[in-house]
């Protein structure tokens, strides 16, 4: 037997815990460079094994299988772009934006595993990281924005080849990549005109972009290859 645990909840993460606010400035001239503190493994993954120990009295779970989408944890992965854009509630998706904020470092979040004390198996059951900007609206309790998480296709590449390698080192039982084929981001019309309520759209709008292969089915460039050569 197993259960899904959305991996990010067992590391107990939490932005502001790990580095402090995001740094903003305004979208005026180009980005100054990242100011945070060095990651401590302790602090930014205090780790809340809970649901583990719930699940698993009378030992009787079998495989720990993690569910993540590690671009939640807004850490700079991509070779390219590692900003975070917020715009006003009534953008024109035209218009430059309000304020922008450079991602922090990154800190491997596989290597907490080590601290987990979990001799059974563990398996990847479901993992996406997006190769394109997507849309989310949040609300500050002063003023209602949106914002525009960064994301290409090396920081899918890279979350891609990390966790391919991590699961081939630490022999995971099994890894299921969450999409095969891409589907482009919601507009801001969806939640807009009331297709979609704000939680829905924002729930809906994680997923873009995830997969190993583009919205027609075709190869993706630096992408496909990551995965066809991971196979046995």
């Amino acid at each position: 037997m197993f259960a899904t645990v959305v991996f990010q909840d067992l590391l107990d993460y939490e932005v502001e815990q790990c580095y402090g606010p995001l740094t903003f400035e305004a979208c005026v001239g180009p980005p100054g460079p990242p100011v945070y503190p060095d990651p401590d493994p302790i602090t930014c993954y205090p780790l809340d094994l809970s649901a583990i120990m719930d699940l698993d009295q009378g030992d009787r779970l079998e495989i720990l299988a993690l569910s993540f989408y590690p671009d939640n944890l807004l850490m700079a992965v991509s070779e390219n772009d590692n900003l975070l854009y917020a715009y006003p509630e009534d953008w024109d998706e035209t218009s430059d934006c309000l304020m922008r904020a450079q991602l922090p470092p990154f800190l491997d979040p596989v290597a907490a595993l080590d601290r987990f004390n979990w001799s059974k198996p563990v398996a990847i059951a479901e993992l996406g990281a997006r190769s394109c900007r997507t849309l989310q609206f949040i609300d500050d309790g002063q003023n209602r924005f949106i914002i525009q998480p960064a994301g290409d296709l090396t920081s899918q590449a890279f979350w891609l080849d990390h966790f391919l390698e991590s699961a081939a080192q630490r022999k995971f039982e099994f890894y299921v990549q969450v999409f095969r084929n891409d589907y482009d981001p919601i507009g801001l019309w969806a939640e807009r005109q009331g297709v979609l309520p704000e939680n829905l759209y924002n729930v809906n709008n994680i997923f873009p972009c995830m997969g190993l292969y583009d919205d027609s089915g075709q190869v993706k460039d630096g992408i496909t290859d990551i995965w066809r050569d991971a196979l046995p």
